[in-house]
């Protein structure tokens, strides 16, 4: 239908025949836009539906898009490379609904890496840890643009920081310290289901393709000794985890993989056993960690006869 009253024009050359990626500034189109003069890019090329159409109208691969490397003669294929796309009625004030419609809850995956004990205080009842958490979630309500297969696709600061985050306090610590989303979070999204193509990207659901976000933390954690059978004790130090209340009606910890990279023979201890379990306190699920230590009895015989 000719729509005389909508008006359309663009500062390109002529000597591109306005072919490829073009930004067009158009008034008065009620039917497609606000009706006020708005700035759209459009495309004109011969460019199929697997195909990226550069910004001078030559067609590479989509799987090319942001990629890292400049298959375009002019680089476009390497702009606009965030990953994340959301609609404007997100609100990141509330937690994602489950990916099974089964569920009333969201499953927030834990994983833990310890890589030290350090800072083992019996008088002042604590002991440092030093970890990676790693916490994995989907978020149904966006999309992703431009995944690559089988690696995880890292996000800006910027995006996470656009999204609801589950927040896990550390609840045996003195201040109750909370997991942080700063600089130092590492966000990236695995590359777990197909594409839909559209033009000029694959958009991926956020349902099929999980959030993965870690962080080092170096804690102190309190540890209660007994001495009782000093020096022939075992002592049982723990991390803890629960949920912000305000999130454990929509959202529950789901235990993932736990290791102990760090040293086993320490300064007057050793690790004995270590182990990561679920338990319900005073009616809210926590994830234990727990680390048995025992102690090195030739260094207390070489401190008594040195």
């Amino acid at each position: 239908e000719h729509k005389p009253y909508i008006q359309a024009s663009c500062g390109s050359s002529y000597s591109s025949l306005l072919l490829g990626n073009h930004e067009w500034r158009i008034t008065n189109d009620t039917d497609c836009f606000s009706g006020e003069t708005e700035v759209k890019t459009l495309s004109f090329s011969s460019c199929g539906d697997d195909e990226y159409t550069c910004d001078d109208g030559l067609c590479v691969d989509l799987h090319f898009r942001c990629d890292g490397k400049y298959d375009c003669e002019d680089s476009s294929d390497e702009f606009d490379c965030n990953l994340l796309e959301k609609n404007k009625a997100y609100k990141k004030t509330l937690a994602p609904p489950p990916k099974d419609a089964n569920r009333t809850t969201i499953g927030i995956e834990i994983s833990i890496d310890v890589i030290n004990l350090e800072e083992i205080d019996e008088i002042a009842s604590s002991v440092g840890f030093q970890y990676i958490l790693q916490l994995v979630w989907y978020e149904k309500r966006v999309r992703f643009q431009n995944l690559k297969k089988k690696k995880l696709n890292q996000l800006q600061f910027e995006e996470i920081s656009s999204l609801w985050v589950p927040r896990v306090v550390f609840f045996n610590t003195k201040e109750r310290l909370k997991s942080l989303v700063d600089k130092d979070t590492l966000a990236k999204v695995y590359n777990g289901g197909e594409p839909l193509v559209e033009k000029n990207l694959q958009a991926f659901q956020g349902s099929e393709n999980p959030i993965y976000m870690s962080r080092f933390y170096k804690t102190s954690y309190i540890c209660n000794f007994d001495m009782a059978w000093y020096p022939f004790d075992t002592q049982r130090c723990s991390m803890i985890y629960v949920l912000e209340e305000v999130s454990e009606k929509d959202v529950e910890l789901v235990i993932g993989q736990f290791q102990y990279s760090g040293p086993l023979e320490l300064t007057k201890y050793f690790i004995k056993k270590k182990k990561m379990y679920e338990k319900k306190v005073d009616g809210r699920n926590m994830v234990f960690v727990d680390v048995f230590l025992g102690r090195r009895l030739l260094s207390i015989v070489m401190t008594v006869f040195v």
